[in-house]
């Protein structure tokens, strides 16, 4: 470990430059996501009654937080992708419901789209029990790939035709 740590002193910026991106939009979203879900919250009003909201990883946990923090009865349907708002929501990191308080009555069916393979994306019924319906499926992909392979994915699509219609 020793030569590990020294090497990267050495190369401490391309190491930071190389992953810190990574979790730049987690850091983001965390410090700013108010205008997130601001943003997101104006377009789910211009959709009008019976919005199916449809949302991938992070937007999944955004788009949670919002319909927790606003009642928005227009949404008959949240279909979160590849998201972790179940693993935030664990961790007491979830910025609108501090863990264990349960998801509020107002909270909209929620169907979560998840793959084992895909480590971004995590099972949501564990942490809302009877308020969230997982769907696992198998894109086909090793991780980092599978993170966005749900698009490709017959499956997935004909389960979010079936929320939709």
């Amino acid at each position: 470990m020793g030569l590990v740590t020294s090497w990267a002193q050495r190369h401490r910026r391309e190491v930071y430059d190389k992953h810190a991106a990574k979790a730049a939009d987690i850091v983001f979203y965390q410090a700013r996501g108010q205008k997130i879900r601001d943003c997101v919250r104006k377009r789910i009003e211009e959709a009008g009654a019976g919005a199916v909201v449809l949302c991938h990883s992070l937007g999944g946990i955004a788009v949670v937080d919002l319909l927790i923090e606003n009642p928005m009865p227009q949404v008959r349907q949240l279909i979160t992708v590849g998201s972790q708002a179940g693993f935030f929501y664990e961790i007491d990191a979830l910025v609108s419901l501090p863990f264990p308080e349960p998801l509020p009555a107002h909270f909209p069916p929620w169907r979560n789209i998840y793959d084992s393979a895909d480590f971004l994306s995590y099972r949501a019924s564990g942490a809302f029990p009877g308020r969230v319906g997982d769907f696992r499926v198998d894109n086909g992909q090793p991780f980092p790939q599978s993170h966005s392979a749900y698009w490709d994915n017959p499956a997935v699509i004909a389960e979010i035709a079936r929320r939709v219609g």
